[in-house]
């Protein structure tokens, strides 16, 4: 039977994490002066797209993109 317990536990941190950023969004107003900029990465088979609304926020996603892809490689051996 497979230890499901990483998995849950990854989940469950995520689940926090939101929770947490929302939070402190909320209590600090969401910097209303503030430019936001988004980015997003959709992964269709082996071929990613990465879209955002300026080149520096299309650049973190994809390199957050990245580094998450690392992590399940080395946590699926």
């Amino acid at each position: 039977m497979l230890d499901t317990s990483l998995p849950l536990a990854i989940i469950i941190i995520g689940i926090l994490l939101i929770i947490v950023g929302l939070f402190v969004l909320t209590r600090t107003g969401g910097g209303k002066n503030v430019e936001k900029e988004y980015g997003a990465v959709i992964v269709i088979g082996p071929i990613p797209i990465i879209i955002g609304s300026s080149k520096k926020a299309a650049l973190i996603a994809g390199v957050i993109a990245i580094l998450m892809l690392i992590l399940f490689l080395v946590l699926l051996i």
